[in-house]
C-alpha cells in the first residue's frame, strides 16, 4: 500500500471515529450540560410565561375551535394524508364527526385511507418529508378519545392507525431525523413526538402487550420525560426564537388528564 493510500485510509478511519463519537455524544451534551445563562433571555420569559395555566387553557381551546372550523368546513374528497397539513385536517374532520356521532362509517373508511406519508421529526434539505410527529399528535388524540368506542371508531380501522400509521414507539430520539444524531431536534418536535411515543407505549401495554419495548419505565421513557420537562423549565429552549411553535409544543401536554396516569415530577 502506497503512502497516499495509507493517508487516505487513516483520514477515512478518523472521520468515522469522529462521526461516531458525535452521534453518541452530541445530543447529552446538548441535553444536560446546557448553561441557562447563555441561552436567550428573552426566549425563556416568554416560555415561563406562555406555558401558565390560562395560556394552556387558551391553546387547548384554540385547538377545539380549529377541530370544528375543519369540521364546518371541509369536503371529504379534498381529505387525505399527502403531507402535514391535510393529514392534520383530515384527522381534526374526523374526531369533530366522530364527537357528533355523523358520517362514522365515511370517517373509518377515510382513516383507513390514510398512509405514512413522511418522518418524525424537522425536514431539511436531506429530511424533506418531515414533519409527520404533527400529524401523530392528532392521531394519539384520536385514540384515546374514540378507542374504547367500537361502534364509533371501528376496531379495524383503530387497530390500522395503531399498527401502521403510529409507528412510534419503545425508546426516545432526540436528533433530526438523517443528521447522524449529531443535530438536536427542537423542543416542538420532541415533545410533539415523544409525547406521541410514549401514549403509543402506554395503549400497547395496556392491551396486553409485556414487551420491555412498550413498558416505559423499562424502556426510559418515563424518567426520560421528567429530565426533559426540567430541563426546559431550567434551561430555556433550545431552539432560538422558538416562541411561535409554542402552540405545537404544549399540544401534547392538553390531552385529558385521564390519557396519562403517571405524575411527572416537574415543579409548576
Amino acid at each position: 500500500m502506497t503512502i497516499k493510500r495509507k493517508k487516505l485510509v487513516f483520514v477515512l478511519l478518523a472521520a468515522f471515529l469522529i462521526v461516531l463519537i458525535m452521534h453518541k455524544a452530541l445530543p447529552f451534551i446538548l441535553l444536560f450540560n446546557s448553561i441557562p445563562g447563555q441561552r436567550h433571555l428573552d426566549d425563556v420569559e416568554q416560555l415561563q410565561t406562555s406555558v401558565d395555566a390560562k395560556r394552556v387553557r387558551a391553546i387547548s381551546e384554540m385547538h377545539r375551535q380549529q377541530v370544528l372550523f375543519d369540521f364546518a368546513s371541509s369536503n371529504f374528497s379534498e381529505l387525505g394524508s399527502t403531507n402535514r397539513n391535510q393529514s392534520m385536517k383530515t384527522l381534526r374532520t374526523v374526531l369533530a364527526c366522530f364527537a357528533r356521532g355523523e358520517k362514522i362509517e365515511a370517517c373509518n373508511d377515510l382513516v383507513r385511507s390514510m398512509y405514512v406519508w413522511g418522518r418524525s421529526g424537522s425536514d431539511w434539505k436531506l429530511n424533506p418529508e418531515g414533519d409527520y410527529d404533527f400529524t401523530a399528535t392528532w392521531m394519539i388524540r384520536l385514540l384515546y378519545e374514540f378507542g374504547h368506542k367500537n361502534k364509533i371508531f371501528f376496531p379495524e380501522t383503530r387497530d390500522y392507525l395503531v399498527d401502521t400509521l403510529l409507528n412510534l414507539e419503545g425508546k426516545p430520539v432526540l436528533t433530526v431525523p438523517l443528521s447522524i444524531g449529531t443535530v438536536f431536534d427542537t423542543e416542538n418536535h420532541i415533545l410533539m413526538r415523544e409525547s406521541s411515543r410514549y401514549l403509543k407505549n402506554q395503549w400497547m401495554a395496556a392491551h396486553g402487550n409485556e414487551s420491555n419495548r412498550y413498558n416505559n419505565k423499562k424502556n426510559g421513557m418515563e424518567t426520560w420525560i421528567e429530565r426533559y420537562l426540567n430541563s426546559i423549565r431550567i434551561d430555556g429552549v433550545y431552539e432560538y426564537n422558538s416562541m411561535p411553535y409554542v402552540t405545537y409544543a404544549i399540544l401534547p401536554l392538553t390531552f385529558p388528564p385521564k390519557t396519562v396516569p403517571i405524575a411527572i415530577g416537574v415543579p409548576a
